[in-house]
């Protein structure tokens, strides 16, 4: 029966079946598109256990933004389905890359290899800087999308599922043994060196147009990557300098690999410079990163190039564009923030980032308006706002004593009597005025219970300034601190 929903997502359509689910086009409650992998129940035998390890990869990959990664957004189960799904942002026009080898003729020419590993490379530092192995590499997690762009997919994916299901193996997991480190084979760990001779052997069959090893029975296949050299390639236009570096990417031992994605795209790099092809995909890629304001990997791309060619005029101009956009992103940053320390009443705050970004950016139009609005506020006087734990509010205007009201005498304009039962606070307990726009606080000399602001214990007869969300504590007497701004609902 045709699925309609799986957990709050409106399934569109059935994109393909894998090895380890099925992909689902679908909509959130929002009706954004997404991209839902609901995984084979088959090969769940502890759901909670691979539920945890993907919610852990989630976590880890969240806040990483990388222009050709697609990192998992959330996990989830539907009890009514009995399906445990990962949501992917939607790629439009996906296209895998064994799709591609077959639109293409069964084989890609070596410059279009080299752009699929260095790319790949970039995600697998990225990843792996996060303690991240894919650990699942293999021909199908490489996706071309609408207008060209390039993604990597399925991060950790297959990983988390063979390392947490009793009786599923790692090719059980990734539907293939085309790809599979000796070492992964053998049950050790995935990390970057599993991940580079994963990605080594895609290499490989990109270029030839079959996979490294060559058997009907997969067990041969696996033996084979484990203990067979990897056969030389069949093609002319491979550099020398290639086939050295992929040899070393495919070594059995994974110590003798490139060690880490740094050395393995360095040498990949002096490879593209023999060729002189490097520098012209640098600077296309350089520009469409840009374009995409992926401002770190487009500059690291610059650097590169005026590392090999100082002063090449187009990178050059592309250098100084990507600091101006730089520069244009952080001050609109600081001037988002400088509205929110305005709306929270922080206006000091909110005048430091703004003169910070006038500094930065002369007559910043609403950088001007906005420091001249907090000026004008500040010039007025704030109102204190004392509000006690029982939700009892204290204004004062200039200034007052906090204490408690007695049988003689006037009360205190912050009289706790109500608020304090066990008589913690002294009749004159503390002073509270206003000096060159703050609000001060003095706790007298003769006051016995000690009292506390955030924590910190104040000393007697000395002078401290009030901040905006302090909170101040006399034995069981809780004063949360606010300030009223006159006109600052004009903001």
């Amino acid at each position: 029966m045709r699925r309609r929903r799986i957990g709050p997502y409106r399934i569109e359509q059935e994109v393909r079946q894998g090895k380890l689910g099925i992909l689902y086009r679908a909509r959130d409650a929002g009706g954004n598109l997404r991209a839902l992998k609901v995984l084979h129940a088959f090969l769940i035998q502890d759901r909670a256990g691979v539920q945890r390890a993907l919610e852990d990869l989630t976590g880890r990959l969240k806040d990483l933004s990388h222009p050709y990664l697609v990192a998992p957004l959330s996990v989830g189960h539907d009890p009514d389905e009995d399906a445990l799904y990962v949501v992917y942002p939607w790629i439009e026009r996906a296209t895998p890359f064994d799709m591609i080898l077959q639109q293409e003729g069964g084989r890609l020419s070596f410059g279009q290899v080299a752009e699929c590993l260095w790319r790949v490379l970039l995600v697998l530092r990225a990843i792996h800087r996060v303690q991240t192995p894919h650990g699942g590499l293999k021909l199908s997690n490489l996706v071309r999308g609408e207008g060209g762009r390039f993604y990597v997919t399925d991060p950790g994916l297959a990983r988390a599922v063979y390392r947490t299901q009793p009786g599923v193996s790692p090719w059980d997991a990734l539907g293939t043994s085309d790809y599979l480190a000796p070492e992964l084979i053998e049950g050790q760990e995935a990390g970057f060196a599993t991940d580079l001779y994963a990605l080594a052997a895609i290499g490989y069959h990109l270029l030839e147009g079959r996979p490294l090893f060559i058997y009907d029975d997969p067990a041969r296949r696996r033996e084979a990557h484990r203990s067979q050299a990897p056969p030389p390639l069949q093609r002319s236009d491979v550099p020398p300098a290639f086939q050295r570096w992929l040899l070393r990417a495919l070594d059995k031992d994974p110590r003798a690999r490139f060690p880490d994605p740094d050395a393995a795209l360095e040498a990949l790099s002096a490879v593209l410079q023999e060729r002189e092809w490097g520098m012209d995909f640098w600077r296309a890629e350089a520009q469409a990163l840009y374009e995409l304001r992926a401002l770190d990997l487009a500059a690291e791309y610059v650097d590169r190039i005026l590392r090999l060619q100082p002063g090449h005029p187009e990178a050059m101009l592309l250098k100084e564009e990507i600091e101006k956009t730089r520069l244009q992103e952080e001050i609109a940053r600081q001037v988002t923030e400088a509205r929110q320390r305005i709306e929270g009443g922080q206006l000091e705050a909110a005048r430091e980032i703004l003169r910070e970004v006038l500094a930065r950016a002369p007559q910043h139009p609403e950088a001007e308006a906005l420091l001249a609005h907090v000026e004008a506020l500040l010039a007025r006087p704030p109102i204190l706002v004392l509000r006690t734990s029982t939700g009892r509010i204290f204004r004062l205007e200039r200034e007052g004593i906090l204490g408690r009201s007695g049988r003689e005498g006037n009360p205190p304009e912050v009289d706790l009597s109500a608020e304090d039962p066990g008589r913690y606070v002294s009749r004159r307990h503390a002073g509270l005025w206003l000096e060159d726009g703050a609000w001060w606080i003095r706790v007298f000399p003769e006051t016995v219970n000690t009292t506390w602001m955030d924590g910190a214990p104040l000393e007697r007869d000395r002078s401290y300034r009030l901040p905006e969300g302090a909170r101040l504590r006399i034995g069981n007497v809780e004063l949360q601190v606010a300030f009223e701004h006159p006109g600052r609902e004009n903001a």
